[in-house]
């Protein structure tokens, strides 16, 4: 008899978390829903991908030419080495005034 209670008693505990974490799960969804459909009327876009469950079938023609587009100017990016010897100069500029 009283592995009987154990048992149900085990099976209950078991089953509240279940109805919990389903009522989480919809409570996520609709909060979920709700601030997707806020960032669709504000213009925003969303921060994570969509996820597809349907299996989408591959494009059959695919272009690959590029297209001629002229590059603009751009900075060159500073390395850590350039960062760190500027941060250098910096601190002895700095010493060398006192």
């Amino acid at each position: 008899m009283r592995i009987n209670l154990r048992m149900s008693r085990k099976h209950r505990k078991k089953s509240a978390e279940a109805e919990r974490l389903t009522k989480q799960m919809s409570e996520d969804e609709a909060l979920a829903r709700n601030l997707q459909e806020n960032m669709s009327v504000t213009g925003g876009s969303p921060t994570a991908p969509s996820i597809s469950t349907t299996v989408s079938k591959p494009k059959a023609e695919v272009s690959t030419e590029r297209s001629n587009v002229t590059s603009a100017k751009t900075k060159p990016v500073a390395t850590k080495h350039d960062n760190l010897a500027k941060l250098k100069n910096m601190t002895s500029d700095f010493f060398a005034q006192m």
